[in-house]
């Protein structure tokens, strides 16, 4: 099966939301910060569709489609702009706030989390993965991997390295088949789950 990728649009946003809510619902780190199943995906959406706007301008975000529909999806950072400004999460704390509402657990979950995240981040200039999901019923057609396979040629192209964190064990050995190596391991403080930072260098060209 040939599975084409094009650039993401800003009309792909609320598609590529529902289709990243979908895929990621099951993620640990995400399940535990979002406990309450009834909401979550709700909570899921509405955090894609945040993390979208801002990823966008990025322009490197990618997705495939089936029959004219978002099926898979990823966000990608280029060096340096892993960092969401100050400014740009002051533009969306309204969205922010009403995304967690009154669970104010979550929101506290999500800031222990985030904090860990960010202060085991590399310093090293890199190309970020920060989320790369299929839609569960689309999933094992070789989406997520031309996505990825897409976002390291450029990497490779500019002799750049790559980097990504997962919480899902699973996920270790597929990262690692395109190159990727564990360099970190960790766990979320306060009950949450391990996590896995993963490196990639660029290939030789």
């Amino acid at each position: 099966m040939t599975v084409a990728v094009r650039a993401a649009r800003a009309d792909d946003i609320d598609a590529a939301a529902e289709v990243l809510a979908r895929a990621f619902s099951g993620e640990p780190l995400l399940r535990w910060i979002y406990r309450d199943q009834r909401t979550r995906p709700r909570r899921l959406r509405a955090m894609y569709v945040i993390m979208l706007h801002v990823h966008l301008g990025h322009g490197m975000s990618a997705v495939t489609e089936d029959d004219g529909r978002v099926s898979a999806v990823a966000m990608w950072d280029p060096p340096g702009a892993w960092q969401v400004p100050v400014r740009t999460q002051l533009r969306h704390l309204p969205s922010i706030m009403a995304m967690y509402g009154t669970e104010l657990g979550a929101l506290r979950r999500s800031l222990i989390a985030m904090g860990v995240l960010d202060g085991r981040h590399p310093a090293e200039p890199h190309y970020y993965l920060s989320y790369l999901g299929t839609d569960p019923g689309r999933q094992g057609g070789g989406r997520g991997g031309a996505l990825l396979r897409a976002g390291l040629r450029r990497c490779d192209a500019e002799g750049a390295p790559a980097y990504l964190e997962t919480s899902t064990p699973g996920n270790v050995g597929y990262y690692e088949r395109f190159g990727f190596r564990i360099a970190d391991e960790f766990l979320i403080p306060g009950g949450g789950p391990a996590c896995w930072g993963m490196w990639r260098a660029p290939a030789l060209q």
